[in-house]
């Protein structure tokens, strides 16, 4: 696991405390994982998740893609998506999570 976060201070404060490695540039830490839980403002989720489909990496992201003032107009479709398939994947299973809870009731 590793740690990026733009207050650096703060960043090796809480690295250090988890036994993580903490990094302060985006590009280099990106080149260093395979997969991004993307935790910040909804702003700036739009170049971070790109900047990681680009490099062929996993990208978790809560809320919105774009954030309140993203404009939206990235394709993630087809060959623009190099993880479609984990994407349509994902989507499955919240369908059948979905069908199982809706039989439970």
């Amino acid at each position: 696991m590793a740690f990026i976060s733009p207050n650096h201070n703060n960043s090796a404060f809480f690295a250090k405390q988890r036994g993580l490695k903490v990094w302060d540039n985006l590009d280099s830490f990106l080149d260093a994982i395979d997969v991004i839980h993307v935790c910040t403002p909804s702003y700036v989720h739009e170049e971070i998740v790109i900047a990681a489909l680009e490099r062929d990496k996993y990208a978790i992201v809560e809320k919105t893609l774009t954030g309140y003032f993203g404009d939206g107009s990235v394709d993630f479709n087809g060959a623009n998506a190099p993880k479609q398939t984990a994407l349509e994947q994902a989507g499955a299973s919240v369908e059948r999570m979905r069908t199982a809870e809706k039989k439970q009731h």
